[in-house]
Formats: C-alpha cells, sequence, structure tokens
C-alpha cells in the first residue's frame, strides 16, 4: 500500500528533511475490510441486489454508474463509457466486488516512522477512512506549520502569530491538483535547456524513497526497527 499509493509522501518527507534516511518502522494490518466485518444482506457483488448497496459508502455503483463520465474512476474500470459497458465491468472486473468479500489482502491502514542521518524524524499514516485529503504538520523550534491541499498556515511560537501564508489558487489541470502539468513542464523545460538543476529533487532521491517504502513493508511484517 505504501509503495503504490503513499511513495510521493515518503518523496515528500525525504525532501523535507533533506537528509537520507537511517531507520524506519512501520506497523498496520487490514483490520476492516474482512469477510467477518460484512454487513447482513451483502452480496459478493454490489450490482447483485446487495440489500444494504444504498447506504454502503463504498458502493461501486456509486462511484461508477452515477458519477460524471468525465470523471476519473470511470475510466479506470472500463473504455465502454456507456451504462451497459460500465454494467458490464462492474459484474466481471475486480472493481465491482464488495469491499468485504474480495481476496484483498492489503492494509487498511499503516503507520511508519521514520529517522533520518541528521536525526530529523517524521511519522506518516496511511489510513483509508479519511476524506481522502493529504493533510501535512510540520513542527520547527520556533514554527509550527499545517498544510493541506487547500491552504498552508503558520503558527510563530516567538512572536505568537498565527497567520495563513498560502492559498491554493492552482486550476487543477490534469490531475493531482495541477501538479501532473506542473511536472511535465519542467521536464520539458529541463530537456529543452539540458539542465538537470531545474529539477529540485533528482531521480536518486525517489529511487530512496522507493526504498523506504519497501523497508516499511518490511518492518511491518517483521515487527523490527530497520537501518537502511
Amino acid at each position: 500500500m505504501i509503495l503504490a499509493k503513499s511513495c510521493h509522501d515518503l518523496d515528500l518527507l525525504r525532501w523535507f528533511a533533506d537528509s537520507p534516511c537511517k531507520h524506519i518502522s512501520s506497523f498496520g494490518s487490514l483490520k476492516h475490510f474482512k469477510n467477518e466485518n460484512a454487513p447482513g444482506g451483502r452480496t459478493e457483488r454490489c450490482i447483485d441486489g446487495c440489500e444494504v448497496e444504498k447506504e454502503c459508502p463504498y458502493s461501486a455503483l456509486k462511484l461508477y454508474l452515477n458519477m460524471d463520465l468525465t470523471e476519473k474512476p470511470i475510466s479506470v474500470i472500463t473504455n465502454d463509457f456507456t451504462k451497459i459497458g460500465r454494467e458490464k465491468a462492474l459484474c466481471e472486473s475486480p472493481y465491482g466486488r464488495c469491499v468485504h468479500r474480495s481476496d484483498n489482502n492489503v492494509v487498511d491502514h499503516q503507520v511508519v516512522n521514520i529517522e533520518f542521518e541528521n536525526k530529523v524524524t517524521a511519522s506518516f499514516t496511511m489510513s483509508a477512512f479519511t476524506d481522502g485529503n493529504r493533510r501535512t504538520r510540520i513542527m520547527g523550534t520556533m514554527v509550527e506549520m499545517v498544510g493541506n491541499f487547500e491552504t498552508i498556515s503558520l503558527s510563530n511560537f516567538k512572536d505568537q502569530i498565527n497567520e495563513i501564508v498560502w492559498v491554493n489558487k492552482t486550476e487543477d489541470v490534469m490531475g493531482h491538483g495541477g501538479g501532473d502539468f506542473g511536472l511535465m513542464k519542467q521536464f520539458i523545460l529541463a530537456v529543452k535547456t539540458n539542465d538537470p538543476t531545474i529539477f529540485g529533487s533528482s531521480i536518486e532521491t525517489s529511487l530512496e524513497s522507493h526504498l523506504m517504502a519497501f523497508v516499511a513493508e518490511k518492518s511491518r511484517l517483521t515487527k523490527k526497527i530497520i537501518e537502511i
């Protein structure tokens, strides 16, 4: 899960720390999305007349049949955007299966604790049970910063000043809050000018964050603190 959905978070933590990772520990499990937690009346697939589908927040019908056709989830399950095409996908593909009755063995919650070589420490929490937005808190000796996709706020302990220092005004082009477009624009400029320093990070750092994800999973499975 950390590699598939949260390697960018480790990218950011590594970039914030500005230091190689030294130690990692991690805990997590698949606790909720299991057959024994399925409410009564559940069927193998959401489209099979499930008695609790209308109240279920994970209903595939809500996600893939009733959403705007231009939204991303639809393009994931099928190339046929007609109602018949989408219903067929929910009858045949993994995306139509009940979240409690699938053979999924991936964690639904996990924490990763990190110590960097410069003694900066970080903790990352991945949870299936949130509104889906990332939230970041950076605690310094004089200042604390809290951010999400909408704003970044700053609390200055020394001067007792609390203020919002950034508001997102970026148009979401290509997804990821405009990040995809920004990355491609930066990449093309770097190639055009033959200047790799345009990038704020390096391929080596990105490889390290992926290694951190693998080590986090190893720590989770072995219940050990692992030195990189």
